[in-house]
């Protein structure tokens, strides 16, 4: 990182050390997840929130223009698959954050995508920033994606040497990307990407805890929905700070997860037995992930709210030197080797945690 993002770490660094209780601090760093972890997690979640209330928002005809040096990409047809894919998404969302409204009580982001109600035509176009444009076109370009959120993977005439195929096509097309992050135009909006499409799809962790229940001889993971569902989208975390008599708010909303600290627990959840050993390592998770919301909008850096510092004081060249530091590529694995067993034990797993989303259009 530069020395101003190392300045604003070492701040959140001695707000933690200072401020937290000993003891809470005890707990959830006394394992496999550091400090450090979860201040790099929260800078990087500061500048993608930086660069969501900052970056141009245009029509998919706008950006369309923009690749006029490309006729395929500069095509209506193009611009009709981007937006159909959009449509899709925000069908499959909206199916999402009903299941949360009526399980937890509590709203997420709908619709994914936006439209420009502003807009004098009548047809209110899409209006997206370039991440969201690469998000889409990734979409388009990654059959697995499709196959995952409308259930082929689970159907029995889908064969395995199907699926191999999409991941092959899958780790060829993220690979691609993680190599883009070497240069530095693409070094924020290709972090953002890779690391949006593993909190969502979670298809390399799904990977890693196959190759584990393998390794370990484990059928099934214990408690699999719970487990899941904590490491995977738990949407409310409520702390153990409360214990501690601290002034913070009890519950958090959250949908994203940190991919890079969630990864350090994949042998814990697949072969811990049920009992207080393994709900000390997944509530230290879950208070990783609680700190990691709490921490950008409590602590004040120069006079400013965390977060809103961000987007007041940094740009493009600080957001680069925070995604080079979190290194998105660790979380992938470039070439999967999926034997049979791996792929059943996947099948579970999806088959735990996705939903009954509509099919495409």
């Amino acid at each position: 990182m530069n020395d101003k993002m190392w300045g604003v770490f070492n701040a959140i660094e001695t707000s933690v050390i200072h401020n937290l209780p000993v003891g809470y601090q005890l707990t959830v760093f006394c394992g496999k997840i550091k400090l450090r972890d979860i201040i790099i997690q929260a800078m990087l979640d500061c500048c993608e929130y930086a660069y969501g209330q900052t970056a141009d928002k245009k029509s998919l005809r706008a950006h369309r223009k923009k690749d006029d040096n490309n006729e395929y990409e500069a095509g209506d047809a193009a611009k009709g698959q981007l937006q159909r894919t959009a449509t899709e998404l925000n069908d499959k969302n909206q199916v999402l954050s009903k299941y949360i409204r009526d399980n937890y009580e509590i709203e997420i982001k709908t619709p994914a995508f936006e439209k420009d109600f502003l807009s004098k035509r009548n047809r209110q176009p899409y209006s997206i920033n370039d991440e969201e444009l690469k998000e889409l076109k990734i979409y388009k370009d990654i059959k697995m994606f499709d196959v995952l959120l409308n259930k082929q993977f689970l159907s029995k005439d889908f064969l395995n040497p199907q699926f191999r195929a999409c991941s092959e096509e899958y780790d060829r097309v993220v690979s691609n990307v993680i190599k883009e992050i070497n240069e530095e135009s693409d070094v924020i909006l290709n972090t953002l990407l890779l690391y949006t499409i593993e909190w969502q799809y979670y298809f390399d962790f799904a990977y890693e805890l196959a190759v584990s229940m393998e390794k370990h001889g484990f059928r099934e993971i214990p408690d699999m929905y719970d487990r899941l569902t904590a490491f995977l989208y738990q949407p409310t975390i409520t702390t153990a700070l409360k214990y501690f008599n601290y002034n913070c708010p009890a519950t958090v909303t959250v949908m994203s997860r940190a991919v890079k600290i969630r990864r350090l627990f994949t042998d814990d959840i697949v072969t811990m037995h049920p009992g207080p050993d393994y709900e000390l390592i997944q509530a230290q998770f879950l208070e990783a992930i609680y700190l990691i919301n709490l921490l950008p909008i409590s602590i004040e850096y120069e006079g400013k709210v965390l977060r809103d510092w961000f987007v007041e004081n940094t740009d493009i060249e600080d957001w680069a030197s925070v995604c080079s530091e979190y290194k998105i590529g660790d979380v992938f694995i470039a070439e999967k080797n999926w034997t049979n067993k791996r792929i059943r034990y996947a099948k579970n797993i999806y088959k735990e945690m996705f939903f009954d989303y509509p099919k495409s259009r």
